[in-house]
């Protein structure tokens, strides 16, 4: 077998003469175990009968599929047998995979994933665009828990620093935010923005 260029790929030409393009680093699907395959396929098949064939594509929430997901792995550990737990886990992950991507290509919606990007909360992530989402009025962020801010003080020790809130209170300072190096402490309206919600 040799392998010659053709200008933008690679031809690879056998003993026999056939020519082919060269497909290393394609997808190997012939690779993915069949046990594995029939498995999915019975369990898609179970469920098609009791939700309708498609029914999980017109879109199932993440996080919910993530919940079935880690019970079926649980019930796998301890043991119990009176389902696949393993395929089921599959399924929800083929579903999870999916549903995602569907969601990038714009044709499910945003609020199937509402799981949490802890991602935005880190140093590797230092220039994600600050924009203030306004609530009651310009001035009024609306805080809840598990929003991430972004403090603006300048007569702050904190000014610069990303955090997230953790508790929210009726007081003249609403909001306890809890910093990366573990610092905590209560700012208003004027002196934290919201970057995202991600709870």
């Amino acid at each position: 077998m040799t392998i010659e260029s053709s200008g933008k790929e690679n031809l690879i030409t056998h003993e026999t003469g056939a020519k082919q393009e060269d497909k290393t680093g394609r997808e190997l699907p012939a690779l993915i175990s069949p046990i594995f395959i029939r498995g999915i396929a019975q369990h898609m098949a179970d469920n098609a009968a009791r939700h309708g064939a498609r029914n999980w594509e017109k879109g199932l929430k993440v996080e919910d599929r993530l919940n079935s997901l880690e019970r079926h792995i649980l019930d796998f550990k301890e043991g119990k047998d009176n389902e696949p737990h393993l395929v089921a886990a599959a399924c929800n992950l083929m579903i999870m995979i999916h549903t995602k991507e569907m969601i990038r290509r714009g044709l499910l919606p945003e609020e199937l994933d509402y799981t949490p990007d802890y991602q935005s909360y880190s140093e590797y992530h230092d220039d994600y665009p600050v924009k203030k989402v306004c609530g009651i009025d310009d001035d009024h962020i609306d805080g809840q828990i598990g929003d991430l801010v972004q403090v603006v003080e300048d007569d702050s020790e904190h000014k610069g620093k990303r955090g997230i809130i953790i508790q929210v209170d009726d007081d003249e300072l609403p909001y306890k935010v809890i910093f990366e190096d573990g610092d905590m402490e209560w700012f208003d309206d004027n002196t934290i923005v919201l970057v995202e919600r991600i709870l």
